[in-house]
């Protein structure tokens, strides 16, 4: 397949489970008690990076802040296109035929997903949320998330992944310390 294996197939990520534990698992306070540029949260000023390897991105699932660089990167020596499938950002469509490419954009508008797709594999995709606020997390291969600290009150934390929906709890902040969070997700019958 030139996508940088040996045996020629691509096998879906969609689904990443370790132990357990689900990966790529987007986590958002709904109801966050501040935003970026309100003088308290800078954007942060590291890029977000989606690397295209062996016909697939790296990470699936990503999110950045408004106005925070996110780079795309060609790690396989073909042919890929990066075009974005997006309601409130400018569209864009990329090639990116060269090793080592990279491609940078920066979002201006909060939108739960732009997506981003390679015309040439159809099956490479990743989802990428732009939030205009800090109070966000994905879930690493461990299943794990580390929100930053809230201020005490009452939140909606929100669970999101592509496959198994989404789900929300409310939680409860006092005094600096919070109740620790954790969905569960069932597969399907």
């Amino acid at each position: 397949a030139g996508c940088g294996n040996t045996s020629g197939d691509v096998y879906s990520n969609e689904v990443q489970v370790f132990d357990g534990k689900l990966g790529n698992v987007l986590i958002v306070v709904r109801n966050p008690p501040d935003k970026f540029g309100d003088g308290v949260h800078a954007v942060p000023s590291e890029e977000v990076v989606l690397d295209q390897r062996n016909c697939m991105y790296h990470p699936r699932v990503a999110a950045a802040a408004v106005g925070q660089k996110v780079t795309f990167v060609n790690s396989d020596a073909i042919f890929h296109n990066v075009r974005s499938v997006t309601t409130q950002n400018q569209k864009f469509n990329v090639a990116m035929p060269k090793k080592d490419q990279r491609i940078t954009k920066v979002f201006d508008k909060p939108e739960l997903f732009l997506q981003a797709k390679c015309s040439v594999h159809p099956w490479m995709g990743a989802y990428v949320a732009i939030m205009d606020h800090p109070y966000y997390s994905v879930t690493g291969e461990n299943g794990q998330f580390l929100l930053p600290a809230l201020p005490s009150g009452k939140y909606q934390v929100e669970a999101w992944h592509e496959v198994f929906g989404t789900q929300a709890q409310e939680i409860t902040v006092g005094d600096g310390n919070m109740t620790p969070v954790s969905f569960t997700f069932k597969g399907k019958p």
